[in-house]
């Protein structure tokens, strides 16, 4: 992996909503991209597919996620 995973919650994007979220979708995503397909033999297929869902799940929980309105902040 890259070193951007490396990131500390300190970043101006840990502040917004949902951002742990994005993080993950992030760090799956380059798992995707880190796969080696021609040395992976029949494991990196499976673990694209396995990455592939988590993917997709990510970015269902985010889209519904951000359509939920704001919780009411009682004083």
């Amino acid at each position: 992996m890259s070193d951007s995973h490396l990131a500390t919650h300190d970043d101006a994007s840990s502040h917004e909503p949902y951002s742990c979220l994005v993080d993950a979708s992030n760090m799956v995503l380059e798992l995707i991209r880190d796969l080696d397909f021609k040395r992976g033999g029949d494991v990196a297929p499976r673990l694209a597919s396995l990455y592939g869902y988590v993917a997709g799940e990510l970015l269902n929980v985010n889209s519904q996620a951000r359509n939920r309105p704001d919780p009411v902040l009682k004083a």
